[in-house]
């Protein structure tokens, strides 16, 4: 139980968690309702990132869903290495669609997750290469493709990127997929067509691209380097407020590395001071709660400590520099308001979030972190 609750809090701590590269939306409609942006080359070069990525949680993350042993297979075939080969990743979020009447009329209103997801990926590609690796992993010679204008969009099935949808390659450096976020049907639907439509005649400068809001180049600014940014806004779903009823209108969130030092800035804007403080209240209770019982656990360790076995003994030791780094990590936790949003300040050392996962054993051993990935 113990445990849990470190690693809870450690979560907790990291993920209420302009770039080195210019964020790329080349291919994300106007209409995108959120976007995510990954900088990996500015990722690679903080030491977290290098140990606890590929040789890490991130890495048994990927082991668990079976996706490892198809990198490798990808890897071996095409020389397409997700670890090496980005160097970033922009992802927009297109918001469900709007049905209306033929007179315009809004009939449903946009309801559930977004309808689709467009991914924008700068980095080294070999688009024959991976086109034959698509075509033979469906057992098929050649790829089924959709030509709209110039654009070859490549169909994909689930079983080999993880979701069905479609993938472009403008150039060798630079690629675009759009997931469908609904069912199988909705590869081979009319909607879908649409979707691709809007892509290519955003990629042609035929409709407007999406142009992030400048309150986040600006919030990304206070973090050093930005290497991962996030923006959403909420307010264009019809989300029940029964369920959801402190829920914010927009969310930013920018993680940077500043000279060795990881800063994550949060802000979420809400539609009233009272959704805020419903929002501030579980939050603050929940930090509060995970202090209090760092500290008991701490207390439970050093008592009687000399009166413990060796083995015992090594473990109380081991509990307590866990106790010390975690609490640390939450010290670093400032949340606080201004009128009506909520904000988030996070500054801690990118050594000592190495020094964490290696205690909470989040690191691979280092003979399989080092191992040779090709067969």
């Amino acid at each position: 139980m113990k445990k849990f609750f470190l690693i809870l809090g450690a979560f907790c701590a990291l993920v209420t968690t302009g770039c080195e590269a210019p964020l790329n939306t080349q291919g994300i409609p106007a209409d995108a309702v959120g976007i995510f942006h990954a900088d990996i080359e500015a990722l690679n070069k903080t030491e977290s990132f290098k140990v606890a990525g590929k040789n890490g949680i991130l890495q048994r993350i990927a082991e668990s869903f079976g996706s490892e042993r198809k990198n490798k297979k990808l890897k071996k075939d095409t020389g397409f290495d997700p670890w090496v080969s980005l160097l970033d990743v922009t992802v927009g979020f297109l918001p469900p669609e709007v049905k209306k009447s033929s007179s315009g009329k809004i009939e449903s209103p946009r309801r559930g997750p977004p309808e689709a997801t467009i991914i924008v990926a700068r980095g080294t590609f070999a688009p024959e290469k991976i086109r034959a690796y698509i075509a033979n992993e469906q057992g098929k010679k050649n790829v089924k493709t959709h030509t709209i204008g110039k654009h070859e969009f490549i169909e994909v099935n689930r079983e080999i990127l993880g979701s069905r949808g479609f993938l472009l390659f403008i150039d060798a450096k630079t690629a675009v997929f759009v997931l469908g976020n609904k069912s199988d049907s909705w590869l081979s639907s009319s909607r879908s067509k649409e979707i691709l439509k809007t892509v290519a005649d955003t990629l042609d400068g035929k409709a407007k691209a999406y142009v992030p809001p400048a309150s986040l180049t600006a919030f990304a600014a206070q973090t050093g380097t930005p290497v991962a940014l996030l923006y959403f806004d909420l307010a264009q779903f019809q989300i029940p407020k029964l369920q959801f009823p402190a829920l914010p209108t927009k969310v930013h969130f920018a993680l940077g590395n500043d000279s060795g030092t990881l800063k994550l800035r949060g802000i979420a804007d809400f539609a009233s001071e009272e959704s805020l403080a419903g929002a501030l209240v579980p939050i603050h209770g929940g930090l509060g709660f995970l202090r209090a019982e760092l500290a008991q656990n701490h207390a439970r360790a050093t008592k009687n400590l000399d009166d413990y076995s060796e083995r015992r003994k090594k473990e109380a030791v081991t509990d307590l520099k866990l106790y010390r780094e975690v609490s640390e990590l939450l010290s670093s936790v400032i949340i606080g308001n201004e009128e009506k949003a909520a904000t988030l300040r996070v500054d801690y050392s990118d050594a000592s979030l190495v020094n964490l996962a290696n205690t909470l054993g989040l690191l691979l051993p280092k003979a399989k972190a080092n191992d040779d990935d090709d067969d």
